[in-house]
């Protein structure tokens, strides 16, 4: 065998090597999700925090999962971490109409530490049902049980989440939602009650008609 031929097998076989080891690093290495990181995840196909799910895990059951880290304890309420002196804090909630299990669980991020992105949560969530623009800089990702407040002009993979709330979609949302809910109402004929998803790299901030009166009139 020439050196050329011998210099061309051992570049195949170093290519070889590296794919199979990449391939081998990746499905023994997930790829990084700072939700999981922090205890977000699925269960039996509902958002859930630790296991903890909104609508159905006990209120007793939470209180033991969460109470012996706890940062502070509530009637009603328990809280972890601290907004001040860490990155993050989560509010784990009594449910309202049905006080036996967990009413909802809020997560305030800090954004001087980007944690957790937008494109984070749609690989976990998938696609939302609805999004809301409240500012132009703030977009809400709603799902049927939870939402995630994003911070950016225009949504993209690294838009960072300021809050995510996982919510018992048997509980009352109008308080935060007004009638559209969460996944807008089908019904309505309002566009900014039934906004859709549309992609990365859209601005869902539609400003308000003013309406300028005619003088003449």
């Amino acid at each position: 065998m020439t050196r050329l031929g011998v210099l061309i097998l051992v570049l195949m076989l170093t290519s070889m090597a590296l794919v199979g080891g990449a391939m081998l690093y990746g499905r023994t290495h997930p790829k990084f999700n700072g939700l999981r990181v922090l205890g977000f995840n699925v269960c039996e196909g509902q958002p859930c925090y630790k296991g903890i799910t909104p609508g159905r895990t006990s209120w007793d059951v939470a209180s033991w999962i969460a109470k012996p880290v706890a940062s502070k304890v509530y009637s009603g309420e328990i809280v972890l971490g601290d907004a001040v002196t860490s990155d993050w804090e989560v509010g784990i909630v009594q449910g309202q109409s049905a006080p036996d299990l967990v009413g909802g669980i809020g997560m305030y991020l800090r954004l001087a530490n980007h944690f957790v992105y937008a494109g984070q949560i749609i690989d976990m969530y998938g696609v939302p049902c609805r999004v809301m623009a409240s500012e132009p800089s703030k977009i809400w990702l709603l799902y049927p049980s939870m939402y995630a407040q994003v911070v950016d002009r225009n949504l993209s993979l690294i838009s960072p989440v300021y809050d995510i709330t996982l919510l018992n979609p048997l509980e009352d949302s109008s308080a935060i939602f007004g009638s559209c809910g969460l996944c807008g109402d089908p019904k309505s004929n309002n566009s900014w009650c039934n906004a859709r998803w549309r992609g990365f790299a859209n601005n869902y901030w539609k400003p308000p008609v003013e309406i300028i009166e005619n003088p003449n009139h």
